[in-house]
């Protein structure tokens, strides 16, 4: 459990297959009692509406920060839907990434290039949390990804000193 007056991260995923890449990504986190994944919200406008209903628990918790995990599934705006469904004030600690369609596909292009180890969602997960870890794009390079580029970069800043050790 994530003590809410220190740095710590809330993750949540847009659906299972997104839960299971988040499982695999904490796996792979120094500092897993800095993080906890919440539970699916059952699709992306459910996401969004989940963060407009629940910016209060952001804003009365300055140390959390808030990563919401989606398939954009062609519509890159979702990001910044989401990311507005918050006040101004808060918005900075609001971060969307996800795959360009959706994780399977996501999943089928980097099994095909070798880019992870295994065929599992959680793969996904280890790589990115090795590439959060080492400040490397090795899987946020990756045409299905490389949109969350801005975003990516907000993380390294700021998520990556409470999850990761230096």
């Amino acid at each position: 459990m994530v003590n809410k007056h220190r740095p710590h991260v809330l993750l949540l995923p847009e659906d299972a297959a997104i839960k299971d890449v988040a499982i695999g990504f904490l796996d792979g986190v120094d500092r897993q009692l800095a993080m906890h994944i919440e539970r699916s919200a059952g699709g992306w406008a459910k996401a969004r509406d989940a963060v407009a209903t629940d910016c209060y628990r952001l804003a009365a918790y300055p140390e959390r920060r808030l990563v919401v995990v989606i398939d954009f599934d062609g519509h890159t705006e979702r990001g910044s839907d989401i990311e507005m469904a918050c006040p101004a004030a808060i918005a900075d600690r609001v971060f969307v990434v996800g795959p360009l369609h959706d994780i399977e596909d996501l999943r089928k292009a980097l099994q095909s290039a070798g880019a992870m180890d295994g065929d599992t969602l959680s793969a996904i997960g280890q790589v990115a949390a090795r590439d959060c870890r080492e400040g490397t794009r090795s899987l946020w390079s990756h045409d299905k990804l490389i949109h969350n580029e801005p975003t990516y970069r907000r993380l390294l800043m700021d998520v990556r000193p409470i999850l990761f050790e230096d």
